[in-house]
């Protein structure tokens, strides 16, 4: 691959909205904080060779992308394959430099979920991402080092989304409160491993058509939030809850009220035979997560039996299919 030099980066002839649009939304000394970080994490991407070199998931990342949207500056979204790379404030600035009509960016996933300083996206260029592209319908940031302050100014300028990625982020409270205030059409929110509340969580589900939340080993997570998707997201279908504190009581008003639920993982949680078989008698189901729970043997036994197509996962052993 040809030596880039990513000091170099400019928008293409004639189209230089994405820095415009960045100028307005950063202040002088953010701006300037942008430049002097491209300037030094090219020099430390020249410095260490080796890091960059040690794995594949993270192997000249910025690199490729920056490649890849010099040959494809009409691009509206960036390919799957660019989450298995370890992408940057670097490869942030090329994007909004080269490519300024996606809507689907995709491409921030720390693949490798190490997030060290000057390896993974931060707030930076996140900012200049939100300033780019405010248009955007989907994002992905898992594993990033992504705060609070990133993501309002993602929030405020892209009001479009439908579909956000923040877990493994600094994503709190304010995050959430800020996407319900912002981003009417949030259909898929992921902030699995943050320290979202039961207070965020029900902001956006008072705001947003969720169907989709990704909760999974978010520790302040309680009855109360999940009451409260129950209550404002009669339409959820995907539920990932483990390692929550949610019990049976959270898990009946989800019964009750979601009838359209099909995906629900509830591993490490407190969950009995009573809310396992309230979601499966009255949900249309299609997998359930049970593991580590206080479901009983003869609990997964009957439900089992009773939705044998369903996909159910458990501690306990199910009954052979015949052939």
């Amino acid at each position: 691959m040809a030596n880039i030099q990513f000091d170099a980066i400019a928008p293409p002839a004639g189209g230089d909205e994405a820095a415009t649009a960045t100028a307005k939304l950063l202040s002088k000394e953010q701006q300037e904080g942008i430049e002097n970080a491209v300037k030094k994490m090219t020099g430390e991407m020249d410095k260490q060779k080796w890091f960059w070199n040690r794995s594949f998931w993270y192997k000249n990342g910025d690199e490729r992308l920056f490649a890849w949207a010099q040959e494809n500056p009409e691009a509206t979204e960036v390919p799957d394959e660019f989450s298995d790379y370890r992408i940057t404030d670097l490869g942030a600035l090329a994007l909004c430099g080269m490519c300024p009509n996606l809507t689907k960016i995709n491409c921030f996933r720390d693949a490798d979920g190490h997030g060290e300083a000057g390896l993974a996206l931060t707030d930076m260029g996140l900012m200049a991402i939100a300033a780019a592209y405010p248009d955007a319908t989907e994002i992905e940031l898992q594993d990033t080092m992504v705060t609070d302050k990133g993501i309002m100014k993602l929030a405020a300028s892209c009001r479009n989304l439908t579909s956000v990625g923040l877990a493994k982020t600094y994503a709190t409270d304010a995050s959430a409160q800020a996407l319900a205030a912002n981003c009417p059409n949030l259909t898929a929110v992921r902030f699995g491993h943050t320290a979202i509340s039961d207070v965020g969580v029900a902001a956006i589900a008072k705001a947003c058509p969720v169907a989709e939340f990704d909760l999974n080993l978010c520790q302040n997570i309680t009855n109360l939030g999940v009451q409260a998707i129950a209550e404002d997201c009669p339409d959820v279908t995907n539920i990932r809850l483990h390692s929550t504190k949610v019990t049976d009581i959270g898990i009946q008003a989800i019964a009750s009220k979601c009838p359209k639920l099909a995906s629900i993982r509830l591993g490490n949680t407190q969950i009995t035979d009573v809310g396992a078989k309230a979601l499966v008698n009255s949900c249309s189901l299609t997998e359930i997560w049970l593991n580590a729970t206080n479901v009983s043997e003869e609990g997964v036994l009957e439900m089992h039996l009773a939705r044998p197509e369903m996909k159910l996962m458990a501690d306990h052993s199910l009954p052979a299919e015949e052939e």
